[in-house]
């Protein structure tokens, strides 16, 4: 609430802001990937070199500098490609223990054997890593799912309807108008397995009775 957060202020002797804010000249808050989340540092910057001028730098600083600006490029090309956040959802996958995989599931939670996306809650990096594990994203499409070879194992990070677990094809587009019956949509293979999936099995639950 405003009130609560004016005599919070008020005790603390500090200001109420807004996001984004500046820190120490960076931006705070906003969405990196924007050319204007940058547009306050570039301005600085272009001010500060403007006073300096390029009398001021010998012909080693401006290879220096021209240097410096050159390396950089390869890495701030990354940051267009998918393949890195790729390599982080394959990572996440696959190693179950590391810290990574322990701090997401920390924070988001886990169901069906994999991190929740968190929502609006989810930062924008973590965001972006699920829509490419779910086969979303603007550069589009399942590239992710077609190029990773899944291995069921026990089941327990595999969910039952909507991965291709199964000849390569989730069952949910197989089976369409039964997925949109099922209540078990989020259920893994092992837990379906764990009800019984014969054909009277305790995993089968409609919303409404099947018709031939």
């Amino acid at each position: 609430p405003v009130s609560w957060l004016g005599e919070a202020a008020a005790a603390l002797s500090c200001k109420v802001g807004n996001i984004p804010f500046l820190y120490l000249g960076l931006p705070i808050g906003g969405d990196s990937r924007r050319l204007i989340f940058w547009e306050p540092v570039l301005t600085r910057l272009k001010n500060r070199l403007s006073g300096w001028k390029s009398r001021f730098l010998s012909f080693g600083g401006r290879l220096v500098l021209l240097k410096s600006v050159l390396t950089s490029l390869p890495v701030y090309a990354l940051s267009f490609f998918k393949a890195p956040s790729g390599k982080w959802c394959w990572r996440l996958l696959v190693d179950r223990e590391g810290l990574w995989f322990r701090v997401l599931a920390a924070r988001y939670g886990v169901e069906g054997g994999r991190v929740r996306d968190g929502g609006r809650c989810g930062s924008l990096w973590w965001r972006e890593i699920v829509s490419i594990r779910e086969g979303g994203g603007e550069s589009g499409g399942r590239w992710f799912g077609d190029h990773v070879v899944r291995r069921v194992g026990d089941g327990s990070d595999t969910l039952f309807w909507t991965d291709p677990w199964l000849d390569g094809t989730p069952l949910c587009e197989r089976f369409g108008r039964l997925f949109a019956l099922a209540e078990t949509k989020s259920h893994t293979v092992a837990e379906m397995f764990s009800f019984g999936w014969g054909l009277d099995g305790a995993a089968w639950v409609w919303r409404r009775q099947l018709r031939a």
